[in-house]
């Protein structure tokens, strides 16, 4: 339980341990991890060290502490005293990723602490990473869209830029 005090305990699997699942014997690895744990992303990403199974990464994000959410981090991992976009576009980086990210926008324009990130490694002149990229604003647009129609339902006020 990342933010609850209280809760019913589930069993649990590391992400290492699916990605050592998931590639089994295929040398190509894990073709597509896709993650949305609303703020649990930092410490399943940051304490991974099977990510050079996966080829791709998208994602939301949920910064926890720093310029955009004043909280702190309901916990620690060692080298990471906030969790942002930054840390996670380093911590990609070191690790082979191409790395993008897209920051969500308030009704009033204002940046927010969530949005939707991106990482590939597959070179910047392959086919494989135009279409990384094709994908990536299609993603993009699509959020803007379906956020855009569900603000205006709803009257919620985390649309997307």
């Amino acid at each position: 339980m990342l933010w609850a005090k209280e809760g019913k305990r589930l069993a649990t699997i590391s992400l290492d341990d699916v990605l050592i699942q998931a590639a089994g014997s295929d040398t190509r690895g894990v073709r597509l991890l896709k993650i949305d744990c609303e703020g649990a992303e930092w410490p399943i990403l940051l304490t991974s060290s099977k990510l050079h199974l996966v080829r791709e990464i998208c994602g939301e994000f949920h910064e926890i502490g720093g310029k955009y959410n004043s909280q702190s981090p309901p916990l620690s991992i060692p080298g990471y005293s906030a969790f942002t976009i930054s840390a996670l576009s380093d911590y990609l980086r070191e690790r082979g990723f191409h790395f993008t990210y897209h920051r969500s926008r308030n009704l009033d324009g204002h940046k927010t602490h969530c949005g939707l990130f991106f990482a590939t490694r597959a070179s910047v002149y392959s086919l494989e990473y135009f279409r990384f990229m094709l994908r990536l604003n299609l993603a993009i647009r699509a959020r803007s869209f379906t956020d855009g129609v569900w603000n205006a339902l709803c009257g919620n006020h985390a649309g997307v830029s």
